[in-house]
């Protein structure tokens, strides 16, 4: 008996663990030819309605950038943010934001990228971004 009180007690705490945690294992933000990339492992998505992407300027202050619906646990996502140009600000923070069936809101750990970009790059940027 006392054994089976062990085992449900690791259960218990491991699943407070992921839900405290967004139910992610790994994240990890690069950049690539100007563009920001966002990846991250799931855990155990049961109880979790969305995933939000926020990216923040000054590491504080953030702001919606995606919603990704859930797609299962132990999945593997890749977010790309195509939209860091609009701006000379060359560095960039971002975090995810998983919202609960409960109406519960948890939050990753914070990463910062710093993007290299040439005068061209952000003009580019600019305009492309008019057209979206």
């Amino acid at each position: 008996m006392k054994k089976y009180t062990t085992i449900l007690l690791i259960i218990i705490s491991a699943s407070a663990l992921f839900a405290g945690n967004l139910a992610i294992r790994e994240f990890t933000v690069h950049t690539d030819d100007g563009r920001a990339i966002l990846e991250w492992t799931s855990g155990i998505e049961t109880s979790l309605r969305v995933y939000d992407i926020q990216r923040s300027f000054d590491g504080s202050h953030f702001n919606l950038v995606a919603h990704i619906e859930p797609s299962g646990d132990n999945h593997k996502y890749r977010y790309v943010d195509n939209d860091l140009f609009k701006s000379n600000i060359s560095t960039y923070y971002y975090r995810i934001s998983g919202l609960m069936n409960d109406n519960k809101r948890y939050y990753s750990e914070t990463k910062k990228i710093t993007v290299n970009s040439s005068g061209i790059n952000r003009t580019w940027g600019s305009i492309k971004a008019m057209f979206r």
